[in-house]
């Protein structure tokens, strides 16, 4: 028998992190010994938060998940794995376009890392159509949040937004 620990990754951009994130979040933390929470930072995307922003956001949002590491990286999602002896990626899917997105990212990810395994993870129905680009264009249109975010995620993207507001 293996007794070795299982860690696992969950990737995404999280700009803002939403509720749907953090319910998957924490399913995928208790299907691991760990789980490290990685920012990705694509500099072809310009972002609400920078991301050591949002990487102190998930880390209020997970406190009270004492297996959960938050952590950042760039370039492919296999090669953080690979260097972090990584062997299951959990993604979210939302909808059918997500699993058809997923599915092929998933099999690309195969063919240049064959030992790590995505998992694939459902979003719960009332979390199906939030994302972080639905909450973006809410905020920005001064929409209300509440249901979309925690509570410490909206008092950031209303700092923001008032901040963003007050240079024009």
């Amino acid at each position: 028998m293996d007794n070795s620990i299982r860690r696992g990754l969950f990737p995404g951009s999280f700009d803002p992190v939403t509720v749907g994130h953090l319910d998957l979040i924490r399913r995928a933390s208790q299907l691991v010994d760990e789980l490290i929470v990685a920012v990705g930072f694509n500099p072809e995307k310009n972002g609400m938060f920078p991301i050591e922003q949002r990487m102190a956001i998930l880390q209020k949002c997970c406190h009270d998940l004492p297996n959960v590491q938050i952590d950042a990286y760039s370039g492919l999602t296999v090669e953080y794995c690979r260097k972090h002896d990584i062997h299951v990626m959990f993604r979210g899917v939302r909808n059918a376009g997500d699993y058809e997105a997923e599915w092929n990212l998933a099999q690309i990810n195969q063919r240049l890392e064959p030992g790590i395994e995505t998992v694939l993870l459902l979003s719960r129905p009332e979390h199906s159509m939030i994302s972080s680009s639905v909450v973006r264009e809410a905020a920005g249109l001064g929409r209300k949040l509440h249901g979309f975010v925690p509570d410490e995620v909206r008092e950031e993207i209303e700092a923001y937004i008032a901040g963003r507001t007050a240079g024009r």
